[in-house]
């Protein structure tokens, strides 16, 4: 009895010993401070996570133990511990971004973080660093550096997946923090309104992503991502002026006197086109909260010139906004974003011609507006007892445009979203679902002068399997419910047609399956095969307006378009002496059925633009990416190119009409064109086939050198009657059928910090675009900006 006892004793004095020694600490980033919320402790078999303030506690018995400590995105780090009887061993760690590329945290393609290396589509992410130097007050201008991604009038087109479209529909998902930020009414993204100076991360999507985000997301996702409060109170100001030079050609600087002179009766000239942008971030904890604000002011005096004042057209905006969350218990969180914006802005449709109306608009072909727009975003995140993540994220968004040519309309959109996440970590397995639902209404001249409403419903489930330690699968599908209601009447004048008003819905059901395999140490295998689908918009449907002779025209009778892309890639890491980074190879082909396009139609009604459905595309193409760094004399240089090949062809081409049949040459030994008929190519509207950009940067001390390079290849075909207008086709085959190339440059200063706790200090930079002055055009139509020359100075404490 007594050893039964001594035993027993022995058995308690152990136990009680390990429930109270182990190692408890901080976890937080290296550079900013700040906890890491969610980082992964293990020892052996056992492990946690850290709460909101970084803090962990394992219970342990006395001993020796290996510690290490993991966050996606950042490096690993692995500490030998010592744990005594009845006392908790104090280890706090920072952890440092990882220089391994692949280990780069995406959170788009599955709504959880997760390394790049893992997804079974292709990402492209853009980092704050890169954002922050390209001097952008727009944030365009850092999306179009990104290879196989080209910026068309506004709209972003991904692998050839979209053309021409003049303000409404999108195949590409803009979202904000993983919400949807297109306007409702004409599903077009308002890309003046994300703020630049709070980005932490920009993450692409190159393919089909309606399973996890619905209509509009048929062609690929652009997420924005805002930058997050610090424990240390931080202000930024940035300051920065761009001017315009002259054009390569001479003739067509409207704002000389030499051309005042000869064209525009000696009125006096002005200054050149110029741009001035002043910007404020602040962002700080305070106890619970986190609190982010920032504010901008944007004056452009742009290239082109207005025939209202033979001026420049005039574009200004304001814009505040806000970030806040609030910790109610470490698994409770509310957040409430938003932002206010007023813009006033001149833009031409349509250049008078290629020659010295270059940058003056055709007779009336221009819109001249004020608008005015905000969007609030609650947000309420919750991990229950069993590991469930609850998350319930929310916008409402109004917008309000006072336009010219009778184009004005306001609309509100409201959308709200529940997720629920889990992982089964003693499975693999990781399940992201919820259900989405958006309402929108919108009242507008443009659309008869009726208030039209839309709304969708929709229901998603997304699975993730781990085999083994080197197999992810994912499979996922979506049902989606879209509604819209229809006019009383025909918006066509003169069409006495009588509509049923009472809505009408359509609902579609889309699935996607990817996997990804890691072959080898660095090298990973990827193939998916998703479904898309987009419903028209009420803009595609019912508007209709001119302005300077053209229409755009309605089509009620405009029906849904649905596709699928697939991919088959290679991702392989690698060090090649002083070089490291990754190479990433895809193979990808898209079909889209009863593809929307905007097209120019000539009817008894005039000359004018119309969304049609225009039949069946097939786009075939391949993809070349390589990001990495090397050393030049401990010069750490950064490298970002890439190349897309694609060839996007109609499935019915023998139905095809209204592609250019003629063209422009020079005949052997004169100077003087002539047109001849030439061969229709069975190739998509408004795309390029070949796409190359490319971004290096090096790094001495305080100074930053960079340059940017893009070529576009030429479009082989537009709509005729577009091309038949301004002398756009003498253009084309004469001046521009080898496409375009431009080329960047930037130079940045830091100065030592009068604060190094807060990081404070300035950086001056300047930045000059398309150093080698060419003269190009991304929409036909439109000539871009000449060389221009950017300063800016960064101000932070």
């Amino acid at each position: 009895m007594k050893n039964l006892l001594f035993i027993l004793g022995l058995f308690l004095a152990g136990t009680l010993g390990a429930q109270n020694s182990g190692v408890k600490g901080i976890v937080s980033d290296k550079g900013s401070g700040e906890a890491l919320i969610a980082s992964t402790v293990t020892v052996g078999e056992n492990g946690t996570t850290t709460d909101f303030d970084g803090n962990y506690l394992i219970n342990l018995a006395p001993g020796n133990y290996e510690i290490e400590f993991s966050y996606i995105g950042y490096e690993s780090f692995i500490q030998s511990v010592t744990v005594n009887s009845g006392s908790y061993t104090e280890l706090n760690v920072q952890l440092g971004f990882t220089t391994n590329l692949l280990e780069t945290a995406v959170v788009t393609g599955s709504k959880y973080e997760r390394p790049l290396s893992e997804s079974p589509v292709s990402i492209a992410v853009l980092s704050s660093e890169l954002i922050s130097s390209q001097n952008a007050a727009n944030v365009t201008a850092v999306i179009d550096k990104t290879p196989g991604l080209q910026m068309i009038d506004g709209q972003a087109n991904i692998r050839g997946g979209s053309g021409f479209s003049y303000g409404a529909g999108s195949r590409v998902m803009l979202l904000v923090d993983d919400i949807p930020a297109l306007q409702a009414d004409a599903g077009r993204p308002n890309w003046g309104d994300i703020p630049v100076e709070n980005i932490s991360q920009i993450e692409i999507i190159k393919g089909a992503s309606s399973v996890l985000y619905g209509s509009s997301a048929l062609n690929g996702i652009i997420n924005v991502r805002s930058g997050y409060a610090t424990s240390e109170p931080q202000t930024t100001v940035a300051l920065s002026h761009t001017i315009v030079g002259a054009p390569k050609d001479k003739e067509k600087m409207w704002w000389s006197q030499d051309y005042r002179d000869q064209w525009l009766d000696s009125i006096p000239s002005t200054h050149a086109p110029f741009k001035t942008t002043a910007s404020i971030f602040h962002k700080r904890k305070i106890g619970k909260l986190d609190l982010v604000l920032h504010t901008l002011y944007d004056k452009e005096k742009s290239r082109f010139m207005s025939d209202l004042d033979s001026l420049h057209m005039d574009n200004q905006k304001l814009r505040l906004g806000m970030h806040t969350k609030y910790r109610i218990t470490d698994k409770i969180t509310v957040g409430l974003a938003g932002f206010i914006t007023r813009n006033e802005s001149e833009s031409p449709f349509l250049w008078r011609n290629e020659q010295v109306g270059a940058y003056r608009h055709l007779s009336g072909a221009f819109t001249q507006g004020k608008n005015f727009r905000w969007y609030l975003d609650p947000s309420f995140t919750m991990f229950d007892n069993f590991g469930n993540k609850h998350k319930f994220v929310g916008r409402v968004f109004y917008i309000e445009n006072d336009n010219s040519n009778n184009q004005s309309n306001s609309s509100i959109n409201y959308y709200g979203e529940y997720q629920f996440l889990r992982n089964f970590e003693n499975i693999g397995f990781s399940l992201t679902s919820g259900i989405a639902a958006q309402y929108a209404e919108s009242d507008s001249p443009l659309f008869g002068g009726f208030l039209l409403e839309s709304g969708n419903v929709g229901l998603y489930v997304q699975g993730e399997q781990r085999i083994g330690d080197r197999l992810i699968l994912t499979g996922g599908g979506r049902l989606e419910q879209n509604y819209a209601t229809n006019p009383p009447v025909s918006p066509f004048p003169g069409d006495t047609t009588v509509y049923d008003a009472s809505s009408q819905s359509e609902a579609a059901l889309i699935g996607r399956f990817g996997l990804n395999y890691e072959a080898a140490e660095y090298t990973f295998l990827r193939a998916s095969i998703g479904q898309g689908y987009r419903y028209p918009s009420i803009a595609e449907r019912f508007i209709i307006t001119e302005f300077g002779g053209f229409n755009i025209f309605p089509n009620p009778d405009l029906t849904s378009e649905k596709g699928w892309s697939s991919e088959i890639g290679i991702k392989q890491g690698f060090q090649l002496g002083l070089f490291k980074g990754y190479a990433d190879v895809a193979i990808f082909y898209s079909e889209y059925t009863n593809m929307m396009e905007w097209s120019f139609n000539e009817t008894l009604g005039g000359i004018g633009l119309q969304s049609q459905n225009i039949g069946d595309i097939a786009i075939p193409g391949f993809e070349f990416n390589i990001v990495g760094q090397f050393n030049i004399s401990k010069v750490p240089i950064n490298v970002l190119a890439g190349y897309t090949y694609i060839n996007p062809t109609y499935q019915n081409f023998e139905d095809i009409k209204g592609l250019p049949r003629f063209e422009w040459v020079y005949p052997e030994g004169s100077n003087v064109p002539q047109q001849i008929s030439k061969d229709v190519q069975n190739v998509l509207k408004y795309r390029s086939k070949h796409n190359i950009k490319g971004d290096v940067e090096a790094s001495y001390k305080n100074l930053k050198l960079g340059f940017t390079y893009a070529y576009v290849s030429h479009q082989e075909n537009i709509d005729e009657i577009l091309n038949n207008l301004g002398n756009i086709a003498q253009y084309r085959d004469l001046s521009d059928n080898d496409g375009w190339m431009t080329l960047d440059m930037r130079l940045s200063a830091e100065f030592d910090a009068f604060n190094e706790k807060k990081k404070s200090g300035v950086k001056v930079s300047l930045v000059i675009k398309n150093i080698l002055n060419e003269e190009y055009s991304q929409r036909n139509g439109l000539l871009e900006n000449p060389r221009n020359f950017g300063l800016r100075a960064d101000i932070t404490f």
